[in-house]
């Protein structure tokens, strides 16, 4: 839901349809590293075992760091759909990197 949020927060700046069609695409990939992450973690999971890591940044993280980047762009704070586009981009790879990121 965030990366829809986003989505069309953003494309209310772009100028073209093929920036659009870019965006479109940026957020297509990120819905697909979601859905990858979480198959991956589904086979990688031992019944009743628990690591004291996460491997790449867990999917809910992600979508609150896609809040994060909207209440930046809402706030004016970061204008450029470009460079809101790259980081959707260096969240989806970090959901599937191999970053440790601790459990709470």
């Amino acid at each position: 839901m965030p990366a829809f949020l986003l989505f069309y927060a953003l494309r209310g700046d772009l100028h073209s349809s093929v920036q659009e069609l870019l965006l479109a695409l940026v957020f297509l990939f990120y819905i697909l590293s979601g859905l990858r992450r979480l198959i991956e973690f589904n086979l990688k999971v031992d019944a009743g075992s628990v690591a004291k890591y996460f491997e790449g940044v867990p999917t809910p993280l992600g979508a609150i760091l896609l809040w994060v980047l909207y209440l930046l762009h809402s706030y004016a704070l970061v204008s450029s759909p470009l460079l809101l586009g790259v980081a959707v981009i260096i969240i989806a790879v970090l959901m599937n990197s191999s970053v440790k990121v601790p459990h709470p």
